[in-house]
């Protein structure tokens, strides 16, 4: 991984979001995501485009992936709040995961 100004744990979240989702539709969703873990566009749209698939991180079970989609969508408090492509962002996560929506409430 290239990203040596970013904490190997977000940049592996964000490496992990885009390679889940459909980047021509979710690109500004996981930027969004990405600076509400802190990370500037521009660096996350530098991961977006030099990222490979061995810095993802590997979600092997119900709990990694549960604690993989609660670290990515912690700021959503109510989904009256949420982006209409956020929350497309997260459904698509969730179903690419085999984690339903109504297990993280």
């Amino acid at each position: 991984m290239v990203f040596h100004d970013l904490e190997p744990q977000i940049a592996s979240t964000i490496c992990t979001l885009a390679q889940l989702a459909d980047l021509n539709k979710h690109q500004n969703s996981i930027i969004s995501v990405a600076q509400n873990m802190g990370v500037p566009k521009e660096d996350t749209l530098m991961i977006l485009s030099e990222y490979d698939e061995m810095d993802a991180i590997e979600l092997d079970n119900k709990k990694q992936k549960l604690e993989f989609i609660q670290n990515c969508f912690s700021h959503f408090t109510s989904l009256s709040k949420v982006e209409k492509s956020e929350l497309s962002l997260y459904q698509h996560v969730t179903k690419t995961l085999g984690v339903s929506v109504s297990t993280m409430n």
